[in-house]
């Protein structure tokens, strides 16, 4: 796991946020969920644009939400029911 990634809170757990900065401060996010046999659904990535604050933007979390729901049925569909990782 990448050293700046960290498992997201709540109904997110299963999502891996990595938050990187640039040299100008800009912040880059980007949110992952892995699932069994080595298969990785890269939900969504953003640079957030607010200059204050550390969390995520809801209508960002809410692109993710839809996103992780949108994998998790193709991951069934494909694989067969299983626990994400």
């Amino acid at each position: 796991m990448h050293p700046d990634a960290e498992p997201m809170h709540g109904r997110l757990s299963h999502v891996i946020e990595i938050v990187a900065h640039d040299d100008s401060r800009r912040t880059f996010r980007a949110m992952y969920l892995v699932k069994l046999r080595g298969t990785v659904y890269v939900l969504h990535v953003f640079n957030k644009k607010a200059s204050h604050g550390t969390k995520t933007p809801q209508q960002d979390l809410n692109v993710v939400e839809l996103r992780m729901k949108a994998a998790q049925r193709h991951y069934e569909e494909h694989h067969g029911k299983s626990k994400t990782n």
